[in-house]
């Protein structure tokens, strides 16, 4: 490179460099809960929502770029935002799931809603090409979430009813820098790091043993109050390439590196004895330390976004994670991680995972709406469970640019759901509706 290099190139060229030596040289770290709340499944790598426009199409974005919340899905598309750009979005989910135990029947409801990102992007003023930076917030899954559940025991033949009321708050949120530079005028390269961190607590009150489905039902014979605090730390970290193939035809690249999640608090529970007169027999205590590590393997995904016509976009990606390798140990009293799988006699409970989408936009001629709609398939990753179908997405959405400065984008999507346990003679399906709205402010 010569002397006469354009200015962004020298720019570059140390925070590229300094995002890199993070990506080399830290143990990044993170936690959430290990299994999907509807399904059992993995969603370790997965959003509760993605950013508005992306859920819409049915996709993640990996090729989409041009907007704050690329930092989470490919950095690399940073450098097509040529303003200041504030954005931020609010996502919700409702769920709705029913599943039959030994030819009986079960049911729970779960709502959460939370600000599931913030950001600013920051492109810097270069002779040509495109240089860019993102600070910003995102969670990887609800701040707020309610959940009822009411069914049968599961002991065949037993005819007695439990019931569950839940409650999380808080849940590991992560602060992101991310960077992307043009490489040449067709390819650029990005990297992102996220600082996680943030308190989640749960609450449940569990309630076993009273008969029927009558109403007002009778006392329970066991109840138990459970709740815990873990608090989350760790960096992650993320490279993205964007290539443009021809003036209308663009691939997106991204791999998340393997990293491992951690979580430390304490949980406490107390078993209440109670009489068929509800009059209460005992109160058990108990507290323990949660103390744990879940190693993530490596994460790939590949996109492209095809402008087919000047007033129609075809986007679609695809992810892959390597599950298999998944490895949890918890640490014992003498500060030792035991591994709890993989070991000599139990296999990671998760298949190799992967997951597609596609979805079209379409401009409405003569305005500044751009119309939405996609589908997405999630297959199936936990071994203990056959899944029938995986889970199917049907979404839609539309995107106004209200003037030269402000933005707004709306999505919804259908997600249903279902699996069985020959084992067990269990079966399970879901509905899950995802809402998202965002708001982008460029200036």
């Amino acid at each position: 490179m010569t002397s006469e290099s354009p200015l962004y190139y020298r720019a570059a060229t140390p925070v590229l460099a300094l995002l890199l030596m993070a990506l080399f040289s830290t143990r990044p770290a993170a936690s959430q809960n290990l299994n999907d709340v509807d399904t059992g499944e993995a969603h370790l790598l997965q959003r509760t929502a993605p950013a508005p426009r992306a859920l819409a199409l049915g996709i993640e974005g990996i090729a989409l770029g041009a907007e704050g919340s690329t930092a989470t899905t490919n950095p690399a598309g940073l450098t097509a935002i040529r303003r200041f750009e504030l954005t931020a979005a609010l996502a919700g989910n409702t769920i709705d799931q029913s599943a039959s135990l030994y030819g009986r029947s079960l049911s729970d409801q779960d709502f959460a809603l939370n600000l599931s990102e913030l950001w600013f992007v920051l492109p810097m003023p270069v002779s040509r090409g495109g240089l860019a930076f993102a600070f910003g917030y995102h969670r990887e899954r609800s701040a707020f979430q309610l959940v009822h559940y009411n069914g049968y025991g599961p002991v065949e033949g037993d005819e007695r009813r439990q019931e569950e009321n839940l409650r999380w708050r808080g849940g590991p949120s992560a602060f992101t820098i991310a960077g992307a530079v043009d490489l040449s005028p067709r390819v650029t390269a990005g990297v992102a790091v996220d600082f996680w961190g943030g308190t989640e607590k749960f609450e449940r009150r569990f309630e076993y043993g009273f008969a029927g489905d009558s109403s007002p039902r009778g006392p329970a014979e066991i109840a138990i109050d459970d709740d815990y605090s873990v608090d989350h730390s760790g960096i992650g970290v993320r490279t993205g390439l964007m290539v443009r193939a021809a003036a209308r035809l663009r691939f997106g690249l991204v791999l998340d590196a393997p990293f491992d999640l951690e979580r430390q608090g304490s949980y406490h529970s107390t078993l209440i004895d109670g009489s068929r007169s509800g009059e209460v027999v005992a109160r058990t205590p108990s507290l323990f330390d949660i103390d744990e590590t879940l190693r993530l393997p490596w994460s790939f995904g590949l996109g492209l976004a095809w402008r087919v016509h000047p007033l129609l976009l075809l986007s679609a990606d695809g992810r892959w994670s390597d599950l298999p390798r998944l490895e949890y140990a918890v640490r014992d009293s003498s500060g030792t991680l035991a591994p709890v799988w993989p070991t000599a006699s139990v296999d990671a409970p998760y298949r190799m995972a992967w997951e597609g989408g596609a979805g079209l936009e379409m401009i409405v001629p003569g305005t500044t709406i751009r119309l939405r709609s996609g589908y997405r398939h999630v297959a199936p990753t936990y071994k203990n469970e056959s899944a029938d179908s995986g889970r199917d997405r049907f979404s839609g959405g539309l995107g106004w640019i209200v003037d030269a400065a402000f933005a707004l984008d709306l999505a919804a999507a259908v997600e249903t759901y279902e699996g069985h346990q020959a084992s067990a003679s269990y079966r399970r399906q879901s509905t899950r509706t995802r809402i998202a709205a965002g708001l982008a402010y460029r200036f």
